[in-house]
């Protein structure tokens, strides 16, 4: 219930631009009937990856409008990098999430930054969310 209030609270401030004075004490709402997506974190820090190694997490998202919640793409532009949705539309007050699968066969051996882009009907959409890695360069055959 805590994550709730809280991603009602931040999400009603992130609608508008409006400066801290000027929204004090009044708590400012999106339009009624639509859909509000909240992560619990939007990036994850894998650490060191030995360069081959297949690395997956999943991102959780809360649907805090009023309104079902359709991820319509959720993607990445970088080589061998799979997302996935939970699929079917995220009903309000529900949770939802974004799979990512990153192989990093291919990857070069140093600190990458993977942009992940979550399209969707959401009032505040798109939403990106981020994976680090440090690419570690694998073992030689011969040393093992």
């Amino acid at each position: 219930m805590r994550y709730l209030a809280c991603f009602a609270a931040c999400s009603a401030l992130f609608l508008t631009s409006a400066s801290a004075d000027e929204i004090e004490g009044e708590l400012i709402t999106p339009p009624q009937w639509v859909a509000m997506i909240g992560f619990m974190s939007a990036s994850h820090d894998f650490g060191e990856v030995v360069k081959g190694e297949m690395v997956e997490f999943k991102y959780d998202f809360l649907n805090n409008g009023t309104s079902p919640l359709t991820i319509s793409r959720a993607h990445s532009t970088v080589a061998n990098v799979a997302v996935g949705h939970s699929g079917e539309a995220v009903e309000a007050g529900s949770f939802g999430q974004i799979f990512v699968r990153i192989d990093t066969k291919d990857m070069e051996p140093g600190v990458q930054t993977i942009r992940i882009k979550v399209e969707s009907d959401a009032y505040n959409a798109p939403s990106t969310l981020y994976a680090d890695l440090e690419v570690m360069p694998a073992p030689d055959a011969a040393e093992i």
